[in-house]
């Protein structure tokens, strides 16, 4: 999630509206309470919330069906992703949330690239002798 939040496209955009903290549930003394307090400590990681300043949750990265979006790079997560900011947003206007959307897929889908080559140069090795 770090670093989708981080591409140069995306994290002045999102620092118009929003203050990220980073929570690392294993590593920070208190991360595992407050996963639990956020979310039953039943999602995966990432997840996420937008919080209001006094603590109440806006809205978070559980999808209508109850899954989680984790980091989104799928189309279908970040169109998810997109909804989240329109209902969480003070300034940011329709169109920068279309290039975060947009950033975030493009980041996306350069991964899935570069692990299918990984995949697939770690398959060809295996078969040499």
């Amino acid at each position: 999630m770090e670093s989708g939040l981080e591409l140069p496209a995306v994290q002045p955009l999102i620092e118009k509206d929003f203050v990220v903290c980073w929570i690392d549930v294993d590593r920070m003394k208190g991360g595992k309470e407050v996963q639990l307090r956020a979310n039953g400590g039943e999602q995966g990681l990432p997840w996420f919330a937008f919080l209001e300043p006094d603590g109440t949750a806006v809205a978070d990265s559980d999808d209508p069906t109850g899954s989680n979006i984790g980091c989104p790079y799928r189309e279908d997560e970040v169109e998810a992703f997109r909804g989240l900011l329109g209902k969480a947003r003070l300034r940011l206007s329709a169109e920068e949330i279309g290039v975060v959307a947009e950033a975030l897929h493009e980041a996306g889908e350069r991964g899935e690239k570069a692990r299918k080559a990984a995949r697939e140069a770690a398959e060809a090795a295996a078969r040499k002798p």
